[in-house]
């Protein structure tokens, strides 16, 4: 994956980084390669991710979506806007993972002892999946409360 260099860069521009349940998330990609790139596709992506263990060692998708923006062909410097809705019940997906802990994984959840956290993490990722060679990503992270 490429965060910027040899090709060119991704830039995420989003209309704001604190959103609720069921809000719009509303923003642009927008594309600075340094010449035309033949890819596959571009797509958005909307991810909520929890993070646990001991120093955050294990990362478990709670949600994802994502929608195409381009298809296959060429692209260069362009930009390109998307809407992306947050799930209503996005918040609750928490209780889901909750329930299915068992053991000491859910003693260390209802404690947060011993080095233990469990975080929600929320990020929009954008990608460019090149046909030849590294493909271009970048992820902008957003919080939702």
């Amino acid at each position: 994956m490429v965060f910027g260099f040899g090709k060119g860069k991704m830039e995420i521009l989003l209309n704001k980084t604190d959103y609720k349940p069921g809000e719009m998330i509303i923003g642009d990609i927008n594309l600075e390669l340094k010449k035309p790139l033949q890819a596959k596709e571009l797509k958005i992506s909307f991810i909520a991710e929890k993070e646990y263990g001991t120093e955050g060692s294990k990362k478990q998708v709670l949600y994802q979506t994502e929608k195409t923006l381009g298809s296959q062909g060429e692209y260069y410097n362009n930009v390109y806007h998307f809407e992306l809705k947050i799930p209503e019940g996005i918040l609750d997906l928490s209780q889901e993972f909750k329930k299915k802990l068992t053991g000491i994984a859910l003693k260390i959840y209802e404690r947060k002892e011993k080095g233990g956290f469990f975080d929600d993490y929320y990020h929009i990722r954008a990608s460019l999946e090149a046909v030849e060679g590294d493909n271009i990503e970048k992820k902008v992270r957003i919080k939702i409360a």
